[in-house]
C-alpha cells in the first residue's frame, strides 16, 4: 500500500509539471503573437481618375482590386514622390505597408529612418531626402478651419509634398514654386506641433494613419486609414490574364501619365 500511494504522489506531480508546461505554452502564444514583426501586405491597386481632387476628399482615388469586382474599394489617397508618375488607370501589383506600426515596432536609426522598411518608402529617390512621415500624418489629421479654412485638396497636397520632397516647394520638374498661402499654413501648423513635440506625431484612436503602397519601380502613394482600424487584409492573386490585360492597356513599363493633366511623359 505505502508503494502504492508513491506511486500515486508521483503519477500526480507529474501530471501537474505536464499541465503546467501546456499551460505556459498557451500563455506564450499571445505574447508571440503581439510580438510578431510586421510585414507588407500584397495588393493590386489602381490609381484611378478623376484626381486633384479625388471624389474622396483626397488629392487621389486608390482602388484596391478584389478577387471580384464587388469586392473592389477605393480609397481617399495622397501622393508622396511627386517628381515620379505614373499611369493611371493602370492595374499595379504593390505592397501596403503600416508605416507607425513599423515605427512602434523598431523605432528609428541614427539617421531617423525606420529600418525593415524598402528604401523608397522612407527615402526620396529623386532628392535623396528622408520622408517626414511624421509630418505627412500630421497634416492628414489638421481640421481645415481658422487660418486653414477653404484650403484645397491640391493645399494639403502641397504641403505634404513640401516634407517628402526635403522641405522644397518645386513642381514636378523639380523647379522652384510660389506656394500657396493655405499650403503655407499647413506647413506653418505643422511645424508648430512638431517643433513643440520633438518632432514626433504618432497618430492614435480615430486619428488617420498613413498606409504606404509601394509601388517597386514605379511610385510610392498611401491611403488613409483610422488608426483604430486594422489594415485591409492580404488579397488574392488575381488570374494573370486580369493582370496583363489592364497592364497592356496602361502600357505598363512603355509610357508614365503623370497625376496632373497636362504631364504625359515618356519613360527616358
Amino acid at each position: 500500500m505505502k508503494k502504492s500511494n508513491l506511486l500515486r504522489k508521483w503519477h500526480l506531480l507529474a501530471l501537474t509539471a505536464i499541465m503546467l508546461v501546456v499551460s505556459l505554452g498557451v500563455l506564450a502564444v499571445p505574447v508571440a503573437a503581439i510580438n510578431t514583426t510586421p510585414s507588407p501586405i500584397p495588393a493590386h491597386l489602381i490609381v484611378g481618375q478623376p484626381w486633384d481632387p479625388g471624389t474622396l476628399g483626397t488629392y487621389i482615388n486608390i482602388k484596391f482590386k478584389g478577387p471580384t469586382t464587388a469586392e473592389d474599394n477605393t480609397l481617399p489617397g495622397w501622393c508622396v514622390n511627386e517628381q515620379v508618375f505614373i499611369n493611371v488607370d493602370t492595374l499595379y501589383a504593390a505592397d501596403v505597408y503600416d508605416y507607425f506600426a513599423y515605427y512602434k515596432a523598431y523605432g528609428v536609426d541614427v539617421n531617423g529612418v525606420v529600418p525593415n522598411l524598402p528604401g523608397p518608402v522612407v527615402i526620396n529617390t529623386k532628392t535623396n531626402n528622408t520622408i517626414n512621415w511624421f509630418a505627412v500624418a500630421y497634416i492628414i489629421n489638421l481640421p481645415l478651419t481658422g487660418p486653414l479654412a477653404g484650403a484645397t485638396e491640391h493645399d494639403v497636397q502641397t504641403a505634404i509634398w513640401y516634407y517628402t520632397e526635403g522641405g522644397k516647394w518645386i513642381d514636378d520638374y523639380n523647379n522652384p514654386v510660389t506656394p500657396s498661402t493655405k499650403a503655407l499654413a499647413i506647413v506653418a501648423a505643422t511645424q508648430i506641433y512638431l517643433t513643440a513635440n520633438g518632432g514626433v506625431f504618432v497618430p492614435t484612436g480615430i486619428q488617420l494613419r498613413p498606409m504606404v503602397c509601394y509601388i517597386a519601380g514605379h511610385q510610392v502613394i498611401f491611403f488613409q486609414l483610422q488608426s483604430t482600424l486594422p489594415p485591409p487584409p492580404p488579397l488574392p492573386e488575381l488570374p494573370s490574364g486580369a493582370l496583363l490585360g489592364l497592364g497592356l492597356v496602361g502600357l505598363v513599363g512603355v509610357g508614365w501619365f503623370g497625376y496632373r493633366k497636362s504631364h504625359v511623359l515618356s519613360e527616358s
